[in-house]
C-alpha cells in the first residue's frame, strides 16, 4: 500500500436507478389519516435522505434525514405500507454521495409493500450516484520494505480487502504473487507428526520454505498479527479460511493457528 487513501474495505453497494413517482412530497410529520386521504388524491409518499443530513430532520426535500435506516424506521412506526394504508408506491429518495455504513442494513417482511405496490429507494440524482460504503480509511503508512508499507489498527479489527484510489490492492504476503494474473506460487504443508494428522489446528511446512529471522524472540515477534490462508488444494476444495497464526516453532517447521474460527 503506498498512499493514505487506502481503505479498509467491509463492502460498498451501488443503489440501483427505480423508476420517479411524481406527486408531492409528504413530510414525516402526518397521521394515518392524512396518508390515505393524500394516496387517493394521487399524492403518493416520498421521503429524501443525504449525506449530510440530519436524522432529526423531517425527510423532505429540504429537509433530509442522514440515513436509509431512518426512512424505513418511520416507514414502519406510521405503517404506511400496510395493507389498510398503501394506495401506491411509496418512494426513498437518497441524494448523490457516500453514506457510510458501520453495520448490515436489514429489511423483513414489515418493509415490504402491499396491495400490489412497492417501497423504494432509489439513487435520486442517477445510477450510482449514492453510494454505501462499508469501508474505513486507514492513514499513516510507512514504508515497510521491499517496496510494501504498513499501518496499524485497531486490536480485534480483522480484514481482507484493501482498496487503494478505488482499485482493489494486494496484501503483504509471502510467497508474493508471481504476477497479477496469477495468484500463486504457494507453500506447501507436510505431515509432521502421524499423531497428530487429526488435529486441525497445526500446520507444517515444507524444509526451507520458512526464513529463521521470523522467529519470535524475547524483543520482537516479526509474525505478530501475521494471518495464514489456508487451502486444502488437491481435487476438493473442502475449505479455504483465512486464519490468524497463535505461534510458530522454526525448529520443528510448525505453527499453531488459533482455535475459535472453525477451521474444519
Amino acid at each position: 500500500m503506498s498512499r493514505n487513501t487506502t481503505r479498509r474495505w467491509l463492502g460498498v453497494t451501488s443503489v440501483a436507478s427505480a423508476l420517479l413517482i411524481s406527486g408531492s412530497v409528504l413530510t414525516a410529520g402526518f397521521d394515518s389519516g392524512s396518508i390515505q386521504t393524500a394516496a387517493n388524491r394521487g399524492h403518493c409518499p416520498s421521503f429524501w435522505v443525504a449525506p449530510d443530513g440530519d436524522d432529526r430532520a423531517r425527510g423532505t426535500e429540504r429537509s433530509p434525514w442522514a440515513s436509509i435506516e431512518r426512512a424505513r424506521d418511520e416507514i414502519r412506526k406510521r405503517e404506511m405500507n400496510s395493507e389498510r394504508h398503501m394506495r401506491c408506491d411509496i418512494t426513498v429518495n437518497l441524494e448523490a454521495g457516500e453514506y457510510r455504513v458501520d453495520e448490515t442494513i436489514e429489511f423483513d417482511d414489515r418493509d415490504s409493500g402491499a396491495n400490489g405496490h412497492n417501497v423504494v429507494y432509489r439513487s435520486a440524482d442517477g445510477p450510482g450516484e449514492a453510494t454505501l460504503v462499508g469501508a474505513e480509511e486507514l492513514t499513516g503508512w510507512e514504508p515497510a520494505g521491499d517496496g510494501s508499507y504498513k499501518t496499524s489498527v485497531e486490536d480485534g479489527q480483522r480484514f481482507y480487502t484493501l482498496f487503494e484510489d478505488g482499485e482493489r490492492s494486494e496484501v503483504a504476503r509471502y510467497p508474493n504473487r508471481a504476477n497479477n494474473d496469477t495468484h500463486g506460487p504457494y507453500l506447501f504443508s507436510r505431515l509432521g507428526e502421524p499423531e497428530k494428522e487429526a488435529v486441525r489446528m497445526w500446520l507444517y511446512w515444507e524444509e526451507g520454505d520458512w526464513d529463521p529471522a521470523w522467529e519470535p524472540t524475547e524483543d520482537s515477534n516479526p509474525l505478530a498479527n501475521a494471518q495464514a490462508t489456508i487451502w486444502s488444494g488437491g481435487s476438493w476444495s473442502w475449505f479455504s479460511d483465512i486464519v490468524p497464526l497463535e505461534s510458530v516453532d522454526y525448529r520443528t517447521g510448525s505453527q499453531h493457528w488459533s482455535t475459535g474460527l472453525g477451521t474444519r
